[in-house]
């Protein structure tokens, strides 16, 4: 019985999934690389295939893939974005600076709803976003920081103003320092993604929403979004898979 491990190697995170015949039986997350690598060199014995998407530099990403090539007799594969495939074309002119955990969530995304305009946003340590027409064609996207980097930036140097995200509809003017950045990053936030709902030059059929905030921005923009976690594993299985 093949045991495929698939990794998301993300800014924050390892999270894992292992799937067998088709089936997924195990999900985990590692919050760092170290207590990742202990769990996998404790399990190499029961691993066929290794599929891996990672953000992280090519120096660390370097490390990690020595790692499992040494430790374990299996098959690695590792995600690399294409121009071109299953149907989805990207916008951008060198495909390899494009994130690839952005291509295989749009990949993921293309192939389950075709011939809709979709709207995929990421929120997680950055607040990414990708339109897919009805072709098929990427249109390029925005990238920002994540709630918790755009609340760093204003406060990095003060330990006097907190970011809360317990007041889900708050985003009035804020009467305090802390509700005024508190308040200004959610309305931001929230009026990015509605004006990309809005605009009539994409009139987007669908909106995915996916990473660590997606619930909380659904209901903090009272919008109708459907929300996928498990976007790039499924890039992961069409990629390796056609």
């Amino acid at each position: 019985m093949a045991s495929i491990w698939q990794l998301d190697a993300g800014n924050s995170r390892i999270k894992l999934r292992v799937v067998q015949n088709d089936r997924v039986i195990y999900y985990d997350a590692f919050n760092s690389e170290d207590v990742f690598i202990n769990y996998f060199l404790e399990k190499t014995e029961s691993i066929d295939e290794v599929q891996l998407a990672c953000v992280w530099s090519e120096e660390r990403k370097k490390r990690l893939i020595e790692v499992i090539v040494k430790a374990c007799n299996c098959t690695l594969k590792v995600a690399k974005v294409k121009k071109e495939f299953a149907g989805l074309k990207i916008a951008y002119q060198d495909e390899a600076t494009l994130g690839v955990d952005r291509w295989l969530g749009m990949l993921a995304t293309q192939v389950q709803y075709p011939d809709e305009v979709i709207l995929l946003v990421s929120l997680g340590t950055a607040i990414t976003v990708d339109v897919i027409d009805k072709r098929g064609d990427h249109l390029g996207g925005y990238i920002i920081p994540g709630f918790r980097l755009l609340h760093e930036s204003l406060t990095k140097n003060t330990g006097r103003v907190w970011f809360t995200s317990n007041e889900l509809n708050e985003m009035a003017l804020g009467q305090s320092t802390t509700q005024a950045v508190n308040n200004g990053i959610r309305r931001l936030v929230v009026s990015m993604l509605k004006s990309l709902i809005a605009d009539q030059s994409l009139q987007v059929d669908r909106v995915i929403l996916a990473g660590g905030d997606a619930e909380y921005v659904k209901a903090l923009a009272t919008i109708d979004a459907e929300i996928k976690q498990d976007l790039i594993f499924e890039g992961l299985t069409l990629a390796f898979h056609k």
